[in-house]
């Protein structure tokens, strides 16, 4: 498992696009097995015991922590975005200067 500031340590781009889509194949399968539970629980006249204890399940609650996850890569991706264009146009002008 790689955690978010591993991420940050890294200069593999693909690793964080990866990692993303690999999230977002996570929160649909949660969605998914959620929307089952409830039929399930709608089907059966019963109530999931951790929704009615905390008012969440704990299918809500990992959904909750993969959405933020998506939202911490996505941070990671702009800001590695955004130094790579920085990088480039700095690059671009220290040439500039080599030719003056």
């Amino acid at each position: 498992m790689i955690v978010l500031d591993d991420i940050r340590t890294q200069t593999d781009f693909g690793t964080c696009l990866k990692m993303r889509e690999q999230a977002e194949a996570l929160l649909d399968r949660l969605m998914t097995n959620r929307n089952r539970t409830e039929q399930y629980h709608i089907e059966h006249g019963t109530e999931d015991p951790m929704r009615t204890v905390t008012g969440r399940t704990a299918l809500d609650n990992a959904i909750d922590h993969t959405r933020e996850i998506l939202r911490n890569l996505d941070r990671v991706i702009q800001t590695d975005a955004k130094q790579d264009a920085f990088e480039t146009k700095c690059a671009g002008l220290s040439r500039l200067r080599q030719r003056a």
